[in-house]
């Protein structure tokens, strides 16, 4: 995976600064133009081009003063987003937390929410081509105006140019997100008793479910719980948001507990 460098937003090779150097220089000269629009999208697609090949499709990204997770990595990148667009739709996992709904409402933008794959949120980018962003959390990002499927190499690009538009450093922007805690378990499950285990648990929760886009989320009023049937292994996931990093971690071990004992 190659990284982005908030201080001086190089890319990590000779070739891409080439590149990229060549579509703020050329964007420059389409905005007196007075075409910058257009040109701006051509080169994005020629800088892509070039250096996908030694680009590999996940991205890490690094601020001055830290290493966000890839939680905070796609706030960021979707706060940037909403920002320089005023608004916006963008499109995270149904495991991200609730701060993606504060971001979206500080600058008028909306949260849709996907399925805990990537072909889910790819599936969702090509249908929906004028959303901003899609992004998982773990370093894939989708911009589907370019291109409904993750590409690397114009992600960093995008985020370059995103930061550039908003005038901030990255470390400013993740300083500026709102707080969560979120806390995650994987508990073994046979494959013959998953079935029985998520009846039972339809059951139970029946009037404390939120949106069901994947597995079951329990409503905690201020936090919730979600219990992830794993759709490759024998095992579930357990993904809480709590008040706290205490209370997120509590409320884990508590649902873990309670798949162990459906079993």
């Amino acid at each position: 995976m190659k990284r982005i460098a908030n201080s001086d937003r190089t890319l990590s090779s000779d070739k891409q600064k080439r590149h990229c150097h060549s579509y703020y220089t050329s964007a420059g000269a389409a905005s007196a133009a007075g075409s910058a629009r257009s040109r701006r999208a051509s080169l994005l697609r020629e800088c892509s081009q070039a250096i996908s090949p030694i680009v590999a499709p996940q991205i890490t990204i690094v601020a001055t003063s830290s290493s966000p997770n890839g939680t905070q990595a796609l706030a960021a990148v979707t706060a940037l987003a909403m920002a320089v667009n005023g608004g916006g739709t963008v499109a995270v996992p149904v495991t991200a937390p609730r701060a993606f709904e504060e971001i979206a409402a500080r600058y008028g933008g909306k949260i849709v929410r996907t399925r805990a794959t990537l072909a889910a949120l790819m599936q969702t980018a090509a249908r929906s081509r004028d959303m901003l962003l899609l992004g998982d959390g773990a370093g894939n990002y989708i911009f589907p105006g370019f291109y409904p499927i993750v590409v690397g190499s114009f992600a960093i690009v995008k985020i370059m140019e995103l930061l550039t538009l908003h005038g901030e450093r990255l470390s400013q922007v993740i300083h500026g997100l709102p707080r969560y805690y979120l806390s995650q378990a994987r508990v073994p499950c046979r494959w013959e008793h998953k079935g029985k285990v998520m009846r039972i648990l339809n059951q139970q929760y029946v009037d404390r479910k939120l949106e069901q886009v994947d597995g079951i989320k329990v409503d905690l009023g201020e936090e919730w719980v979600l219990i992830l049937p794993d759709p490759d292994g024998p095992f579930f996931h357990i993904i809480a948001e709590g008040s706290s990093e205490e209370q997120a971690r509590v409320l884990t071990e508590k649902y873990a507990g309670l798949v162990t004992g459906l079993q």
